[in-house]
């Protein structure tokens, strides 16, 4: 702390998690962490981001110009893969972000934990083909 004063490089800041119940609005619609952040500790951002992507592309193009029909398909069926991911930025926030000191033991049935949560969260969603 007596360095904070004096350090040019150091730099703070909150982890969050955005979860909001609509990612659109009219003719706009959030894909990636403008929608739904997982937050950074659930290390999922990008593959979130990616799959939104993707699958936001092909509802448009199946919906032939309905982009609201397109919007509330994305929604549902990104919904699950996205709550799965927000669900593990949570777990990892309670498990490694607490004070005090906890035992080696403790560590590694909390990372056992996450792991699986995390393999869970990486293949909740299956892609569609949209050819």
């Amino acid at each position: 702390m007596d360095y904070l004063d004096i350090c040019d490089d150091f730099y703070f800041d909150i982890a969050t998690q955005v979860c909001m119940e609509s990612w659109s609005q009219g003719r706009v619609v959030l894909v990636g962490d403008s929608g739904y952040c997982p937050s950074p500790l659930s290390g999922q951002g990008t593959s979130l981001a990616l799959v939104g992507a993707y699958v936001l592309a092909g509802e448009l193009k199946m919906a032939n110009g309905a982009y609201m029909t397109a919007f509330e398909r994305y929604k549902t069926l990104m919904s699950p893969f996205i709550n799965a991911n927000q669900e593990l930025g949570m777990l990892v926030n309670q498990t490694f972000l607490l004070p005090g000191g906890i035992s080696q033991e403790e560590i590694n049935i909390r990372t056992k934990s996450i792991m699986n949560s995390l393999e869970n969260a990486a293949y909740v969603k299956n892609l569609l083909n949209y050819d």
